[in-house]
């Protein structure tokens, strides 16, 4: 095909084709940065919705944990609560040896010897030298006028021997009447 215009419409036709490339070239370069620009912003808003979900799980499982941590604190403190509530009951139970020492020493006559002592809970049991019936009578009526002790036992054996008596005793602490003098 041959081309008969003249040089200045040639000119003319081939910057019209120039200005309509660039034109469509425009277009195309405009979507595209327009459409990058979209999908770019929505990834923006999926990795912002992201991050929100996971920091809403993490509060979430941070909560937890600390509900876990509280409740085996707890725990623990209910433990020490009712290991306390037993040391307490155990020591309000117990009666204070060296009252009862006290409180038997001052029921012994001087001449009777203490040979062995037992104590549980509650229950005295003496073992004991006296020389004579009669300061192991008056060692007796010492413990019966003690308000203290009650249920005294004696056993029938000592009272048979004269002189030279080991004997042994069994009687109970009135918790009630403990360091009350």
């Amino acid at each position: 095909m041959i081309n008969l215009l003249p040089p200045e419409q040639k000119e003319f036709i081939v910057l019209e084709n120039k200005k309509r490339l660039i034109m469509i070239l425009g277009v195309v370069g405009f979507v595209f940065f327009v459409s990058l620009t979209l999908i770019l912003l929505s990834v923006e808003f999926y990795v912002a919705g992201q991050v929100k979900a996971q920091k809403i799980i993490l509060q979430q499982k941070q909560r937890e944990f600390q509900a876990a941590e509280i409740k085996a604190l707890q725990e623990e403190i209910d433990l020490a609560n009712q290991n306390f509530s037993k040391l307490k009951s155990f020591y309000e139970e117990q009666i204070s040896l060296l009252w009862i020492l006290e409180e038997i020493y001052y029921t012994l006559p001087p001449e009777v010897y203490l040979n062995r002592f037992s104590y549980n809970n509650r229950e005295i049991t003496l073992f004991a030298y006296a020389p004579t019936r009669s300061i192991l009578l008056k060692f007796r009526e010492n413990l019966i006028n003690k308000e203290e002790f009650k249920e005294i036992e004696f056993p029938n054996e000592p009272w048979i021997k004269p002189v030279d008596i080991e004997f042994y005793v069994r009687f109970q602490v009135d918790r009630e009447k403990e360091g009350k003098d």
